[in-house]
Order: C-alpha cells, then sequence, then structure tokens
C-alpha cells in the first residue's frame, strides 16, 4: 500500500492490526500489506494527525497547514518475483551495460 501525502502524522491499521505509522506530512511512504489481507471483508482505517508538534517539519511557513490524506492512495499488486520496494519511495533502479546500481533488493 503506498500513501502520496497524510499530513502530518499518520497511523493506519488493518483488519485491527497497526501496520504503518508514518511521521512527516510530505512524504510518500509505503508498506507490504500482503500477510494482514483477508479473502473477503478488509477493513482499512487511516488516522490523521496534524496538530502541533516538535517532530513533523516545517514548523512554520507562509501556507496554512492542512490535515488529512491530501494525496492518492494506491494498492499496489506486484509478481511473486520483484523489487522490493523502499519504505520511503527511494530512488528507483539504474542499470547500464556495465551493471546495476539500486538501493533496492531483487527478492527471489
Amino acid at each position: 500500500m503506498e500513501f502520496r501525502g497524510v499530513n502530518a502524522t499518520a497511523d493506519v491499521s488493518l483488519n485491527g492490526e497497526k501496520c504503518i505509522h508514518h511521521d512527516g506530512g510530505y512524504s510518500t511512504f509505503r508498506k507490504d500489506i500482503t500477510s494482514l489481507l483477508r479473502e473477503k471483508g478488509d477493513t482499512l482505517v487511516v488516522i490523521a494527525d496534524n496538530s502541533v508538534n516538535d517532530h513533523v517539519y516545517p514548523q512554520k511557513a507562509d501556507f496554512t497547514f492542512y490535515g488529512g490524506i491530501y494525496r492518492d492512495v494506491y494498492l499496489i499488486v506486484v509478481n511473486k518475483k520483484h523489487f522490493d520496494m523502499d519504505h520511503f519511495s527511494g530512488p528507483s533502479i539504474w542499470c547500464s551495460l556495465y551493471g546495476c546500481i539500486s538501493s533496492v533488493a531483487c527478492k527471489r
């Protein structure tokens, strides 16, 4: 599951089990929720909190801080063999004729 933006702190539960805590209202975050999915009747709860705190920046700006889910949310389906997806949506894989440079690892 991928959240493109939840301000400022997000707590996500799936089927009653807390699976994600994320601080940072302007960054994308992901979590593999495969093991928590059911055949039928999944319940997803997202709690967004934009109350004043000292650990999510920026603290001041010349614009209004809105809270909630303000960007898209995706349920990403991948093949059984796939490149691991960073939790914080890190860089992709770069390949050349001389080899690969990656911040992700291949699941085998």
